[in-house]
């Protein structure tokens, strides 16, 4: 009795792929699969807690709430198998709020003023 095989279908830079269980197995297509999802939660959980005590500081310091943005590249690395993962993390920990004033008279002033 021969064995069922599963076929996987999918879209790849617009063309359509099929592959086999023992090819997904293999490792013979780069994909995004549990393992990159795995290691993309813990980069987030590590860039949240690694800022955790300025982003408390943040939060209480602001006005109007605090906004905390995650980044997240996927690249196919030139001289290595897999998936090149970067994570990022980007919120504002001071407010900055400055300004100046300053009148000027393109005329010509006094000699000596």
């Amino acid at each position: 009795m021969t064995e069922e095989q599963t076929l996987t279908t999918f879209k790849y830079k617009d063309k359509e792929v099929v592959l086999t269980d023992e090819q997904m197995a293999a490792g013979s297509f780069i994909h995004i699969g549990p393992k990159i999802a795995h290691q993309i939660s813990r980069d987030i959980a590590a860039l949240l807690r690694e800022n955790l005590g300025d982003i408390d500081v943040a939060y209480t310091e602001s006005e109007d709430g605090l906004s905390v943005a995650f980044t997240l590249k996927l690249s196919t690395p030139k001289n290595a198998d897999g998936v090149k993962i970067e994570t990022g993390i980007n919120f504002v920990k001071e407010r900055v709020k400055s300004g100046r004033v300053a009148v000027v008279d393109e005329k010509q002033g006094k000699l000596f003023d």
